[in-house]
């Protein structure tokens, strides 16, 4: 996760003003809380009008799950609220699967997916 931060850092996606939510997890019961309890910070910060700007930074172990249907939607409501979305140690397969699933949702959307490295711009 370091090394996608330090990318995106380096193609100028992250800046310092950029708050990172970052995902990581090897089990659906983590994967599935994290999800939740950032989408509940995300929507309550939204509603007391903070004007902070995040990033999420996922890993391929936590997509396993968080691209799973019953997850997917908890995926997209954080992605939609951050200004980048870094998915990192993504197979092809994975890679695929957010670019179809960012697509389906926000069709405007601008996504990347190169190397071992993930990139979306929403």
């Amino acid at each position: 996760i370091e090394t996608a931060i330090n990318i995106g850092f380096s193609c100028k996606l992250l800046t310092t003003l950029l708050n990172r939510i970052i995902i990581d997890g090897k089990d659906e019961t983590t994967i599935k809380n994290r999800l939740q309890e950032e989408l509940m910070r995300l929507e309550n910060e939204i509603k007391a009008r903070h004007e902070k700007q995040y990033a999420l930074v996922i890993s391929g172990d936590a997509l396993i799950f968080a691209l799973q249907p019953q997850l997917s939607g908890l995926l997209m409501g954080i992605a939609s609220k951050c200004k980048a979305v870094l998915c990192c140690r993504v197979s092809p397969k994975q890679k695929a699967e957010v670019v179809m699933l960012v697509r389906r949702e926000r069709p405007k959307a601008v996504t990347l997916a190169i190397g071992d490295l993930s990139l979306i711009h929403i």
